[in-house]
């Protein structure tokens, strides 16, 4: 048999008595959201204490309405929403948001449609499948993103909806949304950034943000595990761990993101958000351990109470101004106080944290005890079990007797009215006239006269029948019902026999209808009764149509005189009498029987509309006040929760409860709560739970008003004796007894860190803003609170509407994350699942390098600091010393510097450009107290990447372009943070660390924000990038001009040997040549004296160019050497001393065969001969040809045009063969280096030297040398002006 949940104590219900509730706070419109199983849960607390507490808009609803508290609950899984009970339980259809797809798997599983999603750029994809849930997100923070980023642009709608139905009829456009969550679930983990601020876009686009205030109550992940199935559960507690530390990176980091130089970005779909303000305006930090390190037992109910409690205390109205601290006043109070906090660590202070306990009379206990006492003496008064004493079925022919339902009783009803049949005398010839009748017929007068007879008897009962089938009245109330019909006479019977003390409602029901012995069981008895008086009359009906043939055969036949004629004739009129009397009386049968059997339908309607749910609802009722009694005996009615106390268990005032039960007489206990429910019986015949709930409500306070309406006052007094009513001295036991242990029971609920000074009261550490709210209709209570606010300085007294309870609010704020004791211990948990499940999707962004915009280039597991600052906890900070460096050298090139601030608080003007050790000297001298530090950010800067290139003019270097070039760079480097002169910005870095602790504090505070935040952190980077790029560029210009120089100087040394004959070139077959070469090699003797060969070229794969351009290939070789080593730096050396002397005349030669292929005409075919090659290689070796021609040309000019075009003087014959016996006049022995050996032959030729190894005469060069004179020594040839050798 169902039950009302609304009156369950259980399922959060009861008697509730509207005259212990509190009006609503009227200054501002609320809208509570709860997110996830957690958020949900703390938000169905919220909505049962608001229906419990406060009064709503309309007293006489029977559904209790709140406009201005909206609520509204967001979850993917609609299990526990499905589970509550109650009045106060949220509406699935007007308060829940599903951001369930119940294609989930199928939907993650088409990435090409996630991949292709701007607004899910963010979602790893690959790694999520395979994780799934068919219930929710499954625990995978960024499935419940999804799902919630899948329905954001309805979400937003359905969060202004609810704003404006908040604001509707409101005299201000004040609002406060509160946002509860969890933080380490799949979908409040995952969606209550989000959601925050989603909210705050959609107060925008209201134009409310200005009005509003987004308030986060945030269950920290020791809330989850405090449950039993979740902490004996290893994957649970990793997913809570690693989600949870996830979250709480995230939160701390987006709490601050304006000192971080960072925004919040994300494209929902149908609209974008991006921002630098925070998720809430209010953090608070909800635990499931207390600051002392004690466990509360069944932590998450008593988590999700004290937050419900929390919000309710700024729901209910206060007393303005004196007494009461509306939330306005309380954000005002805490941003002042958390402001003058000193900061020992970098760290954000934005978290509140709560600890609160309340001392209450148990009203709603008190009232549902008395209204479970009056049902049961209901149930012995006049319940079933008095039936079967009482209802017998002489009782029910009695009733049907007095209400006139008998079939005589009907019958007479119908008939009520009808005239006797009278038919017209007519003559005696006359009547013969007609003769014998047919039959069923009679002669025309009298057929006449009686047929219209029949019809006004017709009408009449028709006329009865109308008011006897009249129907109930649609109020169906026993005084607007009347007797003239049958279903009225016997409503209004059956409500006096409901309201008889003695009979009771269950009398009536039953009476009406039971298995047989009942009403419609007399009226189908009365129904068969008239069918029976038809059927007879029926029959007799043909008899008498007989009887008139008869009576006229007799009276026609037979022709009597005198009294004979008239005893026929009266025989003839009384036959037809009879027949007509009979005929009617058929009808009227007829008309009784469809009168009950539509009064049959009546009573079955009446039973099943009305009786029978009466019944029904008398039945719930006493199962439902059974089910409190026990609850009431159990020792659930009598636990201490931990967070609410008794001022007076229910048990200590039974007695005198059980007296008022006891002393209720028969009218209350029957007729008035009979007539209570029958004077209006809409309440109760829809079924509805809340409305009767509401109306027995309703008639329990009025019964047991005398109890019900005491004061939290006449409870003090009963509990408090030996006070003798004295209000001072109840105001002293209240303040010991009471306020002492709520305030001792309020410690904060935060599981804190031993070695974070929490306890402190003298706000050096935290900023504590607590509150005592006692009712304001208790004077002594209220005394005694201000009292104990005098010796508690952090409390404040608010005077609310609540009548039954004292609330105690603990509220700590400027709390750091680092002070959570979890920290630790989830970052190991986090650490260890990075690769693991438990570590996929567990932050909001992942790099996935999707998308156009920066969304899928986050990874924010790597990206966002640890939420603890390097100088509290060194171990946990990942790469500080790599940080600490950054900083520090931040600081000596001058990106990160102080400024000073002057005495009206203005800053000094800004500090033009100055190199970094000036600016560092400037800041060392500064006052670190009066110094506002900034990161500058200098503006975009093209720095182009130099080549040589780029200042080269007709294959010469623009030296003046490329000093003008460097002179910039540098100006731009010493004045790129000059605003005036390059633009860029100034990044404001958090200076706030405690003076009184001295500059060593003021400095490790500065550089834990810095190292918190990497945003700062890469400005700092790019801004050191810059300047390096700047300086390279510098050193690049300086490498352009030393390279181009250098290369200069080699070319010039190169084209030298080949131009003197230092280096041999040889063709294929070993002949010189200086074109087509095949290997080019210089020769000298190493350290140990041996002969060796440098090859410069040659045909093999180590020479890349040996083939097309092989001069070029050996000018590569000739380079790659390094210039102090071997034979380098021979060569080097030769070629020096070559130069210093006077060229010969046959010194041109090599030159001038190179000029026949290397000219002009040449280097236009090389441009496109080199088509092919990289741009590099085409342009280094455009680059040597073009000097090599250079370089002839200024060779060239060394010698006359004459001497240029001259060719040898040498005979073209070969020396004498060596069998000769005919010798030269004189010889010389020459070599060009190594083991080649020439000979000169006076009488040949003093320009030319003979090669016997290849038969060939080779021209003398300065790059030869020769024997001296005393044959034991080489040295370095010389030649006179016309090429002639002249030594050795």
């Amino acid at each position: 048999m169902p039950k009302y949940d609304s009156l369950l104590l259980n399922c959060g219900g009861g008697i509730i008595n509207r005259s212990q509730q509190s009006k609503q706070y009227r200054g501002a419109a609320a809208l509570a959201i709860g997110i996830g199983g957690t958020g949900v849960a703390a938000l169905a607390e919220l909505k049962q204490k608001v229906y419990q507490q406060l009064e709503p808009d309309d007293p006489d609803s029977p559904v209790p309405e709140y406009q201005h508290i909206q609520f509204l609950a967001i979850d993917s899984d609609t299990t526990d929403i499905d589970r509550m009970r109650g009045k106060a339980k949220l509406d699935k259809g007007r308060e829940f948001f599903s951001i369930n797809n119940p294609n989930l798997e199928a939907a993650l599983r088409a990435k090409n449609l996630i991949e292709s999603d701007a607004s899910l750029n963010w979602m790893d994809i690959d790694h999520i499948d395979g994780l799934l849930s068919t219930q929710g997100a499954g625990g995978v923070r960024q499935v419940g993103r999804y799902l919630l980023i899948s329905k954001a642009g309805a979400l937003k709608n359905a969060i202004e909806s609810k704003c404006w139905q908040a604001l509707n009829g409101m005299n201000g456009p004040n609002l406060d949304v509160y946002i509860f969550a969890g933080i380490s679930g799949g979908t409040g983990g995952g969606c209550f950034l989000d959601t925050c601020y989603i909210a705050q876009k959609a107060l925008e686009n209201m134009g409310m943000a200005q009005f509003a205030n987004v308030m986060g109550l945030f269950f920290l992940p020791d809330v989850i595990t405090s449950k039993p199935q979740v902490a004996s559960d290893p994957a649970k507690v990793k997913y809570n761990s690693s989600n949870g530390y996830a979250a709480m990176k995230e939160l701390d980091y987006l709490m601050s993101l304006k000192d971080a130089d960072d925004w919040f970005r994300q494209d929902y779909g149908t609209f974008k958000i991006e921002t630098q303000k925070p998720p809430v305006k209010m953090c608070h930090l909800i635990s499931a351990t207390k600051s002392d390190d004690s466990l509360v037992p069944n932590g998450f109910r008593y988590c999700t109470n004290m937050a419900a409690d929390y919000v309710m205390a700024y729901l209910a109205d206060v007393q303005l101004p004196k007494y009461g601290l509306t939330m306005r006043g309380h954000l005002a109070n805490v941003d002042n106080g958390v402001s003058g906090l000193p900061r020992m660590h970098g760290s954000n202070l934005p978290y509140h944290i709560l600890g609160a306990a309340s001392a209450e009379i148990p009203v709603t206990q008190i009232s549902t005890y008395l209204a479970a006492g009056f049902m049961r003496r209901f149930k012995e008064a006049v319940g079933k079990d008095q039936l079967n004493l009482r209802l017998s079925q002489d009782a029910v022919s009695d009733w049907v007797d007095q209400i006139g339902l008998t079939a005589q009783q009907v019958y007479n009803d119908v008939t009520h009215g009808c005239p006797d049949l009278v038919l017209p005398d007519i003559d005696i010839d006359d009547l013969r006239t007609f003769g014998v009748q047919p039959y069923r017929q009679a002669p025309s007068p009298w057929d006449t006269a009686a047929r219209n007879w029949c019809s006004r008897c017709e009408g009449q009962r028709g006329r009865n029948r109308a008011a006897l089938e009249g129907e109930l009245p649609k109020s169906l109330l026993d005084e607007d019902a009347t007797d003239d019909s049958l279903i009225g006479r016997t409503f209004r019977k059956l409500c006096d026999i409901a309201k008889n003390p003695e009979l009771g409602p269950y009398y009536a029901a039953f009476l009406l209808s039971r298995n047989g012995d009942d009403l419609k069981a007399a009226v189908e008895g009365a129904i068969q009764e008239i069918q029976g008086w038809k059927r007879d009359k029926q029959s007799y009906l043909d008899s008498a149509a007989d009887r008139i043939v008869q009576a006229s055969t007799n009276f026609c036949a037979n022709r009597f005189f005198g009294i004979g004629d008239k005893r026929a004739y009266k025989d003839y009129m009384d036959s037809v009498k009879e027949y007509y009397r009979t005929y009617n009386h058929v009808q009227e049968c007829t008309d009784v029987e469809n009168t009950l059997r539509r009064f049959r339908e009546q009573l079955e309607n009446l039973n099943s509309g009305y009786f029978a749910l009466l019944t029904e609802v008398l039945d719930n009722l006493l199962e439902t006040f059974e089910e409190d009694e026990q609850w009431l005996d159990s020792p659930a009615a009598s636990a201490s929760s931990g967070y609410t106390k008794r001022i007076l268990q229910l048990s200590d005032i039974r007695p005198r409860l059980d007296e008022a039960i006891d002393e209720l007489n028969a009218t209350q206990l029957v007729r008035n709560f009979t007539e209570h429910l029958m004077k209006d019986p809409k309440q109760w015949r829809s079924r509805d739970d809340g409305k009767i709930g509401l109306y027995i409500s309703e008639f329990m306070v009025t019964v047991f008003q005398t109890q019900t309406n005491r004061s939290l006052e006449d409870y003090l007094y009963e509990k408090y004796p030996e006070t003798g009513h004295n209000s001072a001295q109840l105001a002293q036991a209240v303040s010991n007894d009471i306020l002492d242990g709520v305030y001792n029971d309020a410690k904060p609920m935060f599981w804190c860190s031993p070695t974070f000074p929490l306890g402190r009261d003298d706000n050096t550490v935290t900023f504590n803003s607590s509150s005592l709210s006692v009712p304001a209709n208790a004077s002594a209570v209220c005394s005694a609170a201000q009292q104990f606010g005098a010796a508690h300085n952090e409390f404040y007294v608010r005077r609310t509407g609540l009548k039954n309870r004292i609330f105690a609010l603990r509220f700590c704020s400027g709390i750091p994350f680092y002070a959570y004791a979890g920290v630790p211990q989830m970052k190991r948990i986090y650490d260890e699942n990075r690769t693991t499940q438990f570590g996929v999707g567990a932050h909001l962004y992942a790099y996935t390098g999707r998308g156009e915009d920066d969304s899928g280039f986050h990874d924010w597991r790597s990206f966002l600091p640890v939420p603890m600052p390097y100088s509290y906890e060194p171990s946990l900070v990942d790469h500080a010393q790599e940080l600490l460096a950054l900083y520090d050298e931040g600081e000596r090139k001058g990106i990160i510097y102080g400024q000073p601030v002057n005495q009206n608080g203005n800053q000094a003007a800004a500090q033009t450009a100055q190199n970094a050790q000036n600016a560092q000297t400037a800041q060392n001298a500064q006052n670190t107290q009066n110094t506002n530090y900034y990161i500058r950010q200098s503006a975009p800067q093209d720095i182009p990447e130099y080549k040589l290139e780029d200042f080269v003019v007709n294959g010469q270097l623009n030296a003046g372009d490329l000093q003008r070039e460097k002179r910039r760079l540098q100006d731009l480097l010493a004045g790129m943070y000059d605003p005036a002169a390059n633009g860029g910005r100034q990044v404001a870095l958090k200076n706030d660390g405690a003076v009184s602790a001295g500059t060593a504090c003021v400095d490790k505070v500065r550089k834990d924000y810095f190292m918190h935040y990497p945003a700062l952190q890469q400005i700092v980077r790019r801004e050191l990038r810059k300047q390096e790029k700047i300086r390279r560029a510098i050193e690049q210009l300086d490498r352009i001009e030393e390279e181009y120089k250098r290369y200069e100087a080699d070319m010039t040394t190169f084209t030298n040997m080949v131009f003197y004959g230092m280096i041999e070139c040889l063709s294929a077959t070993g002949e010189p040549e200086y074109d087509r070469i095949s290997r080019a090699f210089y020769k000298y003797r190493d350290r140990r004296g041996m002969e060796t060969e440098k090859i410069l070229v040659e045909d093999s794969k180590a020479f890349r160019f040996c083939k097309e351009y092989p001069l070029y290939e050996m000018f590569r070789s000739y380079r790659a050497m390094e210039p102090d080593e071997e034979p380098r730096q021979e060569m080097d050396e030769r070629e020096a001393e070559l130069r210093k002397q006077t060229r010969g005349a046959n010194d041109h030669l090599i030159a001038a065969a190179l000029e026949k292929r290397w000219n002009a005409k040449a280097l236009q075919q090389l441009v496109r001969d080199t088509a092919n090659e990289t741009d590099e290689d085409k342009a280094e070796i455009c680059r040597f040809y073009e000097e090599l021609v250079s370089r002839i040309l200024e060779y060239k000019n060394m010698f006359t045009n004459e001497q240029w075009t001259r060719t040898s003087m040498v005979a073209s014959n070969p020396a004498p063969a060596a069998s000769a016996q005919q010798a030269p006049a004189r010889t010389w022995t020459v070599s060009p280096g190594g083991s080649t050996i020439y000979t000169v032959y006076s009488e040949r030729s003093l320009q030319m030297a003979w090669d016997a190894v290849n038969n060939t005469w080779v021209p003398l060069t300065a790059g030869m040398w020769v024997l001296n004179k005393a044959g034991d020594g080489w040295e370095t040839i010389q030649l006179d002006a016309a090429g002639n050798i002249i030594n050795g």
